[in-house]
């Protein structure tokens, strides 16, 4: 949507700025050229099903040419870190369509990050542990476990589960202080502020 964003890149890039792109991947292949600036492209593919994709975001973006474009761009820029950021909604990501997406990770050696809907208690929150039994299947071991995140690695396919705080939170049975030190600030579409998506109180 930026017309500069290609001037802004490589201005940053003169500065020796690390710089992660977040999109839809719709002008992907029209405006390759601003992969030669930057180091991380995390795009946002929330299904390899045209009409769960369509679902979820509410847009027309027809995903099986991004998902081409995606595959043919990360064999042209090796050095670029190409990532598939997907959330994960209950109803909508059936065990078929979560196999397709991973076999599509494998099929192109692409890291895919899994993001959990929050907050728990969202419709269609579904817990990311449990895609854990797909990627053992798949041939998939586990490589590093955080607090919020677990790490799965086949070859030079890689897939992180990120959960969601409240769901650390409710396992972990420390609500006010965990949040207190750890959470994210939230700023909601009206510009409302608040530490915790559950909490009413928002500046």
């Amino acid at each position: 949507m930026r017309k500069d964003i290609l001037d802004i890149t490589k201005k940053l890039k003169e500065k020796d700025a690390h710089i992660t792109i977040v999109s839809n991947g719709a002008l992907l292949k029209r405006k390759e050229e601003i992969l030669d600036h930057v180091d991380r492209m995390n795009i946002s593919l929330h299904s390899t099903n045209q009409e769960i994709y369509e679902t979820i975001t509410n847009t027309k973006i027809p995903i099986q040419k991004i998902m081409q474009e995606l595959a043919l761009m990360k064999h042209k820029y090796p050095k670029v870190d190409f990532r598939v950021n997907a959330t994960l909604v209950q109803n909508l990501q059936p065990e078929k369509e979560i196999q397709k997406m991973i076999e599509y990770i494998i099929e192109n050696d692409l890291t895919l990050k899994y993001i959990e809907l929050t907050p728990i208690t969202a419709p269609g929150h579904m817990p990311i542990k449990s895609i854990i039994p797909l990627l053992l299947q798949r041939g998939f071991t586990q490589a590093k476990d955080e607090k919020r995140q677990m790490v799965f690695q086949r070859n030079n396919a890689k897939v992180m589960l990120r959960k969601c705080t409240c769901e650390l939170v409710s396992e972990l049975g420390e609500q006010q202080s965990y949040c207190k030190e750890n959470s994210d600030i939230n700023i909601s579409p009206d510009g409302k502020i608040s530490s915790c998506l559950i909490d009413t109180k928002k500046v």
